[in-house]
């Protein structure tokens, strides 16, 4: 008996004269109340346990010096309680390790295997598992998203962030399958909070809204003459434009300088033209920093409604802040960053 409710038992065989050369012990522990643990969390983790209960099934195999251990842990409805002014003390972010680790119901299963020799004269089992338990503190604080990955069997790293086209803030595909994965992990781990950061890039944004911004005046033009803004109208209407813009003279030289270069290509003629003139528009058009922002906004809100609405995950679990810059290396996606908190 342990307290009041707990039990202890313990079965094995060893050599008695030299526990070294061979030892097979199983320790088992049963509903283990961790309020009494309380004097040894406010030393090491700097706060009181509330609440919880310990199991633990603990199998150690010891031969010729060389121990291998296998630590079952489960911990029940654990709650940390006031804190504790203690000098050895982690300084770690201990309610994320908690959020990240608890299931649903409030359990939180772990296998947490050691080893060591026991010939190392810094050979000591009690640093042994507690480096065990704070390398796994350790990761699952540094690097959220692919801790819970490898707990709940998903890729993790690559949830990190949501890749939206340049210029936009529709969700695609592979993008909805990052998110569902995220949706499952969240309603698994309900501590967590999910911080979502809307974000643009300067340069890929930036170049994206101004051909929007370009091909939107065109169409408007096309409409305004009741055409539709295709074929020879499109031509007609980028014409126009680079006219009123750039100016007649600018028009003639580019005409000039693509004739000379595709004189024996029309098609290749045509596509180059085309390409040039919405390339030299767009970049007479203007961006600001709130069209930037706004457009980061979209994309974080593009999430926070995908995961609402689609996979029903409660709006309180999400939270929309700041916008971020992507400063990454120019390509085909803008990265919109999240993270996992604790609230």
């Amino acid at each position: 008996m342990v307290n009041q409710y707990g039990s202890a038992k313990l079965k094995g065989s060893f050599n008695a004269a030299a526990i070294e050369k061979f030892t097979d012990i199983n320790l088992l522990f049963r509903n283990i109340d961790l309020v009494n643990m309380s004097p040894y969390s406010g030393k090491f983790i700097g706060q009181r346990i509330a609440n919880g209960k310990l199991f633990l099934d603990l199998n150690y195999d010891i031969v010729d010096s060389q121990m291998v251990g296998e630590n079952s842990i489960i911990v029940k409805k654990l709650e940390l309680g006031e804190a504790v002014e203690s000098k050895d003390a982690l300084n770690l972010p201990l309610g994320l390790a908690i959020a990240l680790l608890e299931d649903s119901d409030g359990i939180i299963d772990l296998e947490l295997p050691v080893s060591g020799d026991m010939n190392n004269p810094e050979f000591s089992y009690g640093h042994i598992i507690f480096q065990a338990f704070i390398n796994l503190i350790t990761k699952a604080v540094t690097a959220p998203f692919s801790f819970l990955g490898s707990m709940l069997g998903i890729d993790g790293a690559a949830l990190e962030y949501i890749e939206f086209e340049p210029g936009r803030s529709a969700i695609l595909p592979p993008e909805q399958e990052k998110l569902d994965s995220l949706a499952k992990a969240l309603i698994k781990r309900p501590k967590l909070t999910l911080v979502l950061h809307g974000s643009y890039h300067e340069h890929d944004d930036v170049k994206a809204l101004k051909e929007a911004k370009l091909l939107a005046q065109a169409v408007a033009l096309a409409t305004e003459e009741g055409e539709l803004f295709e074929g020879d109208v499109r031509q007609e209407t980028l014409e126009r434009l680079y006219e009123t813009l750039l100016g007649e003279d600018a028009l003639e030289v580019l005409e000039e300088k693509l004739e000379k270069q595709y004189q024996k290509n029309e098609d290749a003629f045509a596509k180059a033209y085309d390409t040039q003139m919405v390339d030299d528009l767009s970049n007479v058009q203007s961006i600001t920093t709130e069209e930037l922002q706004a457009l980061a906004m979209q994309r974080a809100d593009a999430i926070k409604n995908y995961l609402v609405e689609n996979k029903n995950i409660e709006p309180s679990h999400i939270d929309v802040r700041d916008v971020i810059l992507d400063d990454g290396s120019e390509g085909k996606w803008v990265k919109s960053k999240m993270e996992l908190v604790v609230e």
